[in-house]
């Protein structure tokens, strides 16, 4: 009998231990005061916040409780200083602004000000203006601790750009109207993608109604249109779900 209930405490420990240091390797971003300090409520915005990272344009897209709370934040002029961690290491340093009124900033910005759609999203730019002259060498954002921190929680999205022409579209019948379209892939423009068609339902009033308007006179027509289409996939996966996110024609 003592015997099971060490073993049960040890695995009990083991646990918790190994709990623990998930959460030690995670993402959190804190606040921190001008002298680089945390602040009495460091903790602002915690891996549980977040929904996905977009690794190739630095947006975190966030929960409705931390959209919230960034929607409530008093940001001073000058604004707020912050740090980013993965882990127990301090990557980089930002600042929060709420509408960029510095004439110049040289570092990692985020601008609240036009946080108002859902699911909220905000976005890790490098120095401001954004048209100011970048120095790639400098930038932190990719570093390789937050990235494997984002990947090992399942969090990590890159974005895949594909032309392709329309084969055929379809409507579903659905109580939620929405088609079915089928494309041909006729280039990778960006990230990996190793089939040769693509197919994917998109709703009525989520995008299926735009792309069937905008490729119904040509989609298996033999005229050959070609479409951008823009899309996400999580990294790590070997047949990954590719999440849409929009089209453009190309002439």
């Amino acid at each position: 009998m003592s015997v099971k209930l060490i073993l049960i405490a040890f695995a009990a420990a083991s646990s918790l231990a190994m709990s623990a240091n998930a959460s030690a390797q995670g993402f959190r971003l804190e606040l921190i005061d001008s002298a680089g300090n945390g602040t009495p409520k460091p903790v602002f915005i915690t891996e549980a916040d977040v929904l996905r990272y977009d690794a190739d344009q630095h947006r975190l897209v966030l929960g409705y409780d931390a959209g919230r709370r960034l929607r409530d934040f008093s940001v001073p002029k000058a604004g707020r200083p912050f740090a980013v961690f993965a882990g127990n290491d301090r990557i980089y340093v930002g600042r929060f602004f709420d509408g960029f009124t510095e004439p110049e900033y040289r570092g990692v910005a985020v601008d609240i000000a036009s946080l108002r759609k859902y699911p909220p999203s905000i976005v890790f730019e490098l120095d401001y203006p954004p048209l100011v002259p970048k120095n790639p060498s400098r930038d932190p954002r990719n570093d390789a601790r937050l990235v494997s921190a984002f990947r090992n929680a399942g969090l990590l999205f890159h974005d895949v750009w594909l032309d392709a022409t329309c084969v055929k579209v379809f409507g579903t019948g659905k109580r939620r109207q929405s088609f079915v379209f089928d494309f041909n892939v006729v280039k990778v423009v960006k990230g990996r993608y190793g089939k040769r068609s693509v197919e994917f339902e998109l709703y009525f009033d989520a995008g299926g109604a735009e792309l069937r308007d905008a490729v119904a006179a040509g989609c298996g027509s033999g005229e050959s249109l070609k479409f951008r289409l823009k899309f996400q996939r999580q990294d790590n996966e070997t047949d990954p779900y590719l999440s849409y996110q929009g089209f453009e024609p190309i002439d």
